[in-house]
């Protein structure tokens, strides 16, 4: 998984070495955090519009989005441990 400046975020492909978007924010995408939860993975992504998207893969190219908060500042970092998740902002 790849954060994007350009507002996506990105899966790069090894065996076919290719770079597909799996999902979107409204403005750059900083960080990406995983976890897996009863046997599924969970995609957390933290952006500059100031939110924190929750996703689970609808299939291998594309993330279905499962959630959303809005937390007033824009996200820098993330890090957790579920089922806890630290989000820093400037």
């Amino acid at each position: 998984m790849i954060a994007c400046a350009d507002n996506n975020i990105k899966k790069w492909d090894l065996p076919t070495n290719q770079v597909i978007v799996v999902g979107t924010h409204a403005k750059p995408v900083k960080d990406i955090y995983c976890f897996f939860q009863n046997n599924t993975s969970i995609v957390v992504s933290g952006g500059w519009d100031s939110r924190v998207k929750f996703w689970t893969w609808a299939n291998p190219q594309q993330l279905n989005q499962i959630g959303e908060s809005y937390l007033g500042k824009p996200i820098h970092f993330m890090s957790g441990e579920f089922p806890l998740l630290v989000t820093a902002h400037s």
